[in-house]
């Protein structure tokens, strides 16, 4: 709600251009995702598009991949859950200008706010290849595959989007990425050894459409 709140008064999207969702069942997840490459559609791809999720994530334990968890699964049918992988595959093939994702999630089946699991055993390093992600995508991700994605209680955030909200305001979005990852990466890690005692690391994936470099010089506005 907060991040939507910000698309709108701070990067200065029409409010009939952004979607929002809360508390997903898959059938509302994949409904959501059909919605955004229908917009795309009518656009032929002149478009950029953010999509923005906070929540859980859970692992296949064989073989390492990670999934969004719906409110309607429990993370044991992995059937019933979302992969990633899928996600991506999606926002690439819809040929938009730029596609930028930013999760607040992880997805080592580890909940964000204590010691426990979501799935007791479920402790699975996830290790994405940046070569399976097709198209013109950054994808941010609060924490690497075998971290917790943690909480900053005292300003009722993630300690990923905190800080995402934070540099989002004070430059209303004309950042360039490179800049913008390393933002996140050196407040999130540092705050989060010293309030959680706990590492955290953002990790930026880009995809096949860009070179090592020019990702970094994109900005969320124009």
């Amino acid at each position: 709600r907060i991040f939507a709140e910000y698309c709108n008064k701070v990067l200065g999207i029409p409010e009939s251009h952004i979607r929002t969702h809360y508390n997903v069942t898959y059938g509302e997840l994949l409904d959501a995702v059909e919605d955004i490459k229908s917009i795309a559609l009518a656009k032929r791809g002149d478009l950029d598009v953010i999509l923005y999720y906070a929540g859980h994530g859970v692992p296949d334990e064989k073989n390492g991949s990670a999934y969004i968890l719906p409110v309607d699964a429990d993370g044991k049918q992995l059937r019933l859950c979302y992969p990633l992988s899928e996600l991506y595959a999606e926002l690439g093939a819809m040929k938009a200008n730029n596609t930028f994702v930013f999760l607040d999630a992880c997805f080592s089946g580890s909940e964000r706010a204590a010691e426990g699991m979501l799935i007791p055993g479920r402790t699975v390093a996830i290790d994405v290849d940046p070569n399976e992600v097709e198209g013109k995508l950054v994808i941010f991700s609060a924490a690497t595959g075998e971290q917790s994605a943690m909480s900053y209680d005292e300003q009722n955030h993630g300690m990923f989007t905190y800080f995402l909200l934070k540099k989002l305001k004070e430059t209303k979005g004309n950042i360039e990425l490179g800049t913008l990852a390393t933002y996140l990466n050196d407040n999130v890690m540092l705050e989060s050894q010293l309030r959680n005692k706990k590492q955290q690391m953002p990790t930026v994936i880009v995809g096949a459409e860009y070179d090592s470099i020019n990702w970094k010089k994109l900005r969320l506005t124009r």
